[in-house]
């Protein structure tokens, strides 16, 4: 597995845990992306975002993130995120991501959804 990318911190079965960047812009978005992208073409379905050093999400990084959440979902897998601050959580809200996708408290949580 690709798990010596410094964008994940785990692969466990069929999951990946990505880490988020500081600032979630079409950048860091799309390193994102890329990273789901390859791991998929490994076997992985379902992703979770640990958002917890991430302190801002812009308009393109959050498009991208729905492309992500669309890719997953067409592939039967699933994109969670967990560690959201109260202001990301909120922005995803907004922007109708929870509808897609869920939001965990903590990383532990959002493994244990997916098992």
């Amino acid at each position: 597995m690709s798990s010596d990318s410094p964008l994940v911190s785990s692969v466990v079965g069929e999951t990946a845990v990505l880490q988020s960047q500081s600032y979630v812009n079409d950048k860091a978005a799309d390193a994102l992306a890329q990273e789901c992208q390859k791991l998929a073409a490994e076997g992985i379905r379902h992703f979770i975002i640990n958002m917890q050093d991430s302190k801002m999400v812009n308009s393109i990084g959050i498009a991208v993130v729905i492309e992500m959440i669309e890719k997953a979902i067409e592939n039967n897998g699933s994109v969670s995120f967990c560690c959201a601050s109260p202001t990301i959580a909120k922005t995803f809200q907004i922007m109708g991501l929870r509808q897609l996708s869920a939001i965990y408290d903590s990383e532990e949580e959002a493994i244990a959804s997916i098992e």
